[in-house]
């Protein structure tokens, strides 16, 4: 699952928890304009595959979800 952080209606971190209820193991890349070390992330990271800020660029989401689904 590529989520974003900041939605519209649910905030990324209730997404997130709702993901989780359905499987526990998926794998999911977060998606941010936030910084990794925030305390926002923080709090999601023991959840998560891998983390890209964005702005990025193709060849970056492309290595990031290889990471992601390899973990």
């Amino acid at each position: 699952v590529m989520l974003d952080l900041i939605m519209p209606n649910m905030s990324g971190v209730d997404c997130l928890k709702e993901i989780l209820k359905i499987d526990p193991s998926v794998k999911v890349l977060a998606l941010s304009g936030y910084s990794p070390e925030s305390d926002f992330v923080r709090q999601i990271c023991p959840h998560i595959k891998g983390f890209l800020r964005k702005p990025w660029q193709a060849s970056q989401l492309l290595k990031s979800v290889q990471m992601a689904l390899n973990a």
